[in-house]
């Protein structure tokens, strides 16, 4: 008689929230996987709960970041203190991490130097402990993650992204586990250069090439992290798996039919700078017969508020509650453009392909996107709507005025999206993709 294969899922977000973990999750059970997910929730009132039926284990977090957390990592784990140190010496040791930081602080001026007298902007002032301190808090959970999953004994562990990938590496040379790495980023480059400082993209720039060879199968969710993995870390064969909803949340075509007056301009999301938020607002002075919406979350809202207020918006713009997951496309579905005006400030927004593009559609609401590659390719492929020459307040007024001049070719536009979604851009779809890459992967 034949057991379940086991598979430790490990996700550090709260997977209540995270449609692409529930989804594979989901699909992985039905295919008579026994699935644990391993994830960091705060608010959960237990250490294990369920979503839809699946076991969600918290991961407890260490607040122990010191030297001796360290050598304790390395000594349960050589292999990880090995990684470690080869990405940074002075991760695991601060007595090297204060010989190196006069040489960081003059490299980071050079630096500085250099992207002044390109037009950019400085990168970060910190010290050198508190960047360690930041990176050592995700290698201390790992060891947590790998101390709590080694009891399962997995066959699988499945990694969603690169911040719980050394826990997948000690897992698969302790237990003999398959491993998946799930690029939801190219999380090295993620914000902008004033957010992150040089020595922790170095640093997991490094760690991700130590780390993603290593596994027995990568997927992502767009060509362009696919390549970029290649290119860089030489990890080839990564198979994109779109960041689509489900095709149960689409919603009926009878509501391609209503007519909004004035027209509907949405935002979804997590509310963060660098997400096109303040431009949009700079803008809707300038865009005419339109009200906007902002439904999301994130102690940003507070700052869009007051630009907001300074500006009279008034009733042009509403700040809705967030909705459920499940909620989100049904609640989107009211409104008629969908935007996702991503600041282009660092190789990770690049190469953006967002699940709201995927959700808007499923909506049927027209997209008014950055015109950066991936949702480039896809506005023009379905042809969905407009983009985004640039985020200044007057451009992105202009795109809008056009998309809503043209009642006729809005609502062929909102059509579009529908059918593409409903045809093509749905996990019904995506699933077989997903399905026979995870199986190859672990056979």
């Amino acid at each position: 008689m034949s057991t379940a294969r086991k598979v430790a899922i490990l996700n550090l977000n709260d997977t209540r929230r995270d449609p692409r973990v529930l989804r594979t999750a989901r699909s992985l059970r039905a295919r008579n996987f026994d699935v644990w997910v391993h994830h960091l929730v705060s608010d959960a009132p237990g250490r294990e709960t369920t979503a839809d039926g699946l076991p969600l284990l918290r991961i407890d977090v260490p607040s122990d970041y010191s030297d001796m957390a360290m050598a304790q990592l390395a000594a349960e784990s050589p292999l990880a203190g090995e990684i470690i140190e080869q990405a940074h010496p002075a991760v695991m040791s601060l007595d090297r991490a204060r010989g190196l930081r006069r040489l960081i602080d003059e490299a980071q001026e050079q630096v500085n130097s250099l992207r002044c007298l390109l037009g950019g902007k400085k990168g970060p002032r910190r010290r050198l402990e508190d960047e360690i301190a930041a990176i050592r808090s995700i290698a201390v959970i790992n060891l947590a993650i790998f101390r709590d999953v080694s009891k399962l004994a997995p066959d699988i562990v499945f990694c969603n992204d690169l911040d719980t990938l050394l826990a997948g590496v000690m897992l698969k040379e302790a237990c003999g586990a398959r491993l998946i790495y799930d690029a939801h980023e190219i999380y090295p480059e993620q914000l902008s250069n004033e957010m992150r400082s040089q020595f922790w993209r170095n640093y997991y720039h490094r760690l991700e090439g130590l780390l993603a060879p290593r596994s027995d199968g990568i997927m992502t969710v767009c060509d362009t992290i696919g390549t970029y993995l290649s290119q860089v870390h030489g990890a080839s064969g990564a198979q994109t798996v779109l960041n689509v909803p489900d095709s149960s949340l689409q919603v009926e075509p009878s509501l391609l039919e209503r007519r909004n007056s004035p027209r509907r301009v949405l935002y979804h999301g997590a509310y963060y700078p660098y997400r096109g938020l303040d431009e949009i607002i700079a803008a809707i002075p300038l865009v005419e017969h339109a009200v906007f919406e902002f439904r999301g979350v994130g102690g940003y809202e507070t700052n869009l508020q007051k630009k907001a207020d300074a500006l009279g918006l008034g009733g042009r713009l509403v700040f809705r509650s967030p909705e459920p997951v499940l909620r989100l496309i049904p609640a989107a579905s009211n409104c008629d453009i969908g935007l996702s005006p991503f600041v282009n400030s660092c190789l990770n927004t690049e190469a953006a392909l967002p699940n709201k593009i995927f959700e808007y559609m499923m909506a049927g609401l027209a997209t008014a996107s950055s015109d950066l590659p991936e949702m480039r390719a896809l506005t023009r492929r379905e042809r969905t709507g407009t983009l985004f020459g640039d985020l200044s307040p007057r451009t992105i007024a202009d795109a809008l005025n056009t998309m809503l001049a043209d009642e006729g070719e809005l609502d062929a536009s909102r059509r579009r999206a529908w059918e593409a979604a409903h045809t093509r851009y749905n996990w019904r779809e995506e699933e077989p993709i997903f399905l026979r890459f995870f199986e190859n992967a672990v056979a």
